[in-house]
């Protein structure tokens, strides 16, 4: 669960870093210049844009399957019969996924509920996106790290 919530504070972000993320070695030129001046005088441009190549596409991965994690878990709050679940998902891209952040109070207010309720909302949320994220391993591995 630690994971999962640290990968949803951390959405807004990581979806900038792939929307911008420069990898290509003339889109780097200036900032290997740079870092080979910091590090070293030996040229390491090849490794420093391959590192940040590896690290750009992995983001986007990630990032590509919580983005049909949550999809997939905005469709089964929609088909359930229990109102509340819908709730929770929103909740949750509110205070999460939109483009926007909004605080506990904000989202609280906008739902009618309580601050608390909100913090309940959000870990019920979390535990269901855990399970969509890292699937089995959720269950059966490391339930703290998940």
């Amino acid at each position: 669960l630690k994971n999962t919530k640290l990968l949803l504070s951390n959405y807004r972000n990581f979806k900038e870093y792939s929307i911008n993320a420069i990898y290509a070695a003339e889109q780097a030129e200036d900032i290997i210049e740079i870092l080979d001046l910091m590090w070293d005088p030996n040229n390491r441009s090849e490794q420093i844009v391959e590192s940040i190549k590896k690290s750009a596409v992995r983001t986007k991965i990630i990032m590509t399957h919580i983005e049909g994690m949550l999809n997939t878990y905005r469709e089964i709050c929609e088909k359930s019969k229990n109102p509340t679940d819908m709730r929770k998902y929103e909740v949750l891209y509110d205070r999460f996924i939109s483009d926007e952040p909004h605080t506990i109070d904000e989202i609280a207010k906008k739902h009618s509920i309580e601050p608390r309720t909100v913090y309940l909302d959000i870990d019920a949320a979390v535990n269901v996106m855990a399970v969509l994220i890292f699937g089995v391993d959720c269950i059966f591995g490391n339930k703290r790290n998940s």
